[in-house]
């Protein structure tokens, strides 16, 4: 069996395997918002609140 120096330990209180899941996280509510300010287009149920707050305000998300 290989061994690695710097095997991610779950669940043993290793702050490693808590700091490799917070950049996923943070891609994916990012990729579903670039979707509204170029397009227009929510990209999730949240981007989707964030739109009508847009449109209540003024603010023409999108092209144009």
């Amino acid at each position: 069996m290989i061994k690695f120096r710097t095997a991610f330990r779950i669940r043993t209180g290793s702050i490693k395997g808590a700091a490799a899941l917070k950049p996923a996280n943070n891609a994916a509510s990012t990729g579903s918002f670039t979707p509204l300010p170029t397009l227009g287009i929510p990209g999730s149920g949240t981007t989707a609140i964030l739109l009508g707050a847009l449109i209540a305000l003024g603010v023409t998300p999108g092209p144009g």
